[in-house]
C-alpha cells in the first residue's frame, strides 16, 4: 500500500470512531433527559399524592375529635367496656419471670 492509501485507510477508521462516539454521546444525552423528566413527573405526582393524604388525615382526626368528645361512661359500657383493677408493677420484680 502506498503512504497516500494508508492515510486514507487510518482516515476511514478515524471517522467511524468519532461518529460511534458522537452517537453513543447523544443516545446517552437523550437517556438522561428521560430518566430526569420521568422523576419530575413522579416527584410532582407524589407531592401531589401526600397533599391529599395530608388533608384526608386532618379530615380523620377532626372526625375522630368529635366523635371522643361524644363518648360517655354509660355508652362505653353498653359497647362492652370493662373496668379491671390498676396492675401494679414492682420495680424490683421487673424483668423476671
Amino acid at each position: 500500500m502506498s503512504n497516500k492509501t494508508n492515510f486514507y485507510y487510518h482516515r476511514e477508521w478515524q471517522t467511524l470512531i468519532l461518529l460511534s462516539l458522537a452517537v453513543l454521546l447523544i443516545a446517552g444525552y437523550v437517556f438522561l433527559v428521560n430518566r430526569v423528566v420521568f422523576h419530575a413527573v413522579g416527584k410532582q405526582t407524589a407531592g401531589r399524592e401526600v397533599a391529599t393524604l395530608v388533608g384526608e388525615v386532618g379530615r380523620l382526626e377532626t372526625q375522630a375529635l368529635a366523635l371522643e368528645n361524644h363518648v360517655t361512661l354509660d355508652l362505653a359500657f353498653e359497647y362492652g367496656f370493662l373496668e379491671t383493677a390498676p396492675l401494679l408493677v414492682s420495680w424490683r420484680s421487673y424483668g423476671r419471670e
